[in-house]
């Protein structure tokens, strides 16, 4: 709601620990726990955004409202103001789901490295023995739709080598 927008900006000029934050569901965007799906989804709406634009559902707030805008930075301010906040957040979201990427990585990498030490052989020989030996892969993806054929080809490549 942008009288809300203008409340939120006009107390964080008065105190900058006062934080903007973008709550849903599933956490808040802004701790970069959230659905990725949905900060982005997000983003993509408010990188359009223009509060020039903004309805209100009673004529007389609306005009209240463009005049407290006016007043108070005009309709750019805001739009930079939302803007900016969207992009802070979603540089969040993205440092999140980064460290996550590698977190994992490393435990998978651990885990395949020491699996592969155990078994006395190099993962590059494991792997295609593996896929090899299991009777559900497929060899050949005719019939498939061109997303998962495209997904399958690297596997098919290995499965033949062997």
């Amino acid at each position: 709601c942008l009288f809300e927008l203008i409340q939120t900006f006009q107390i964080q000029q008065a105190r900058p620990d006062f934080e903007f934050l973008f709550g849903s569901a599933s956490g808040v965007l802004n701790d970069g726990a959230a659905d990725v799906n949905l900060a982005l989804n997000i983003a993509e709406q408010i990188s359009r955004l223009d509060l020039r634009h903004a309805e209100a559902s009673n004529a007389n707030d609306k005009k209240m409202i463009e005049e407290l805008v006016l007043k108070s930075g005009g309709f750019q301010t805001y739009n930079h103001f939302i803007q900016g906040k969207t992009l802070e957040t979603l540089r969040i979201v993205q440092r999140n789901v980064e460290d996550g990427f590698r977190t994992l990585e490393h435990r998978l990498l651990a885990a395949s490295n020491s699996a592969a030490t155990v078994a006395g052989t190099s993962v590059d020989i494991a792997l295609p023995t593996l896929l090899a030996g299991c009777p559900a892969l497929p060899r050949h993806n005719k019939g498939l739709d061109a997303r998962r054929s495209r997904s399958l080809s690297v596997l098919d490549g290995v499965v033949d080598m062997v």
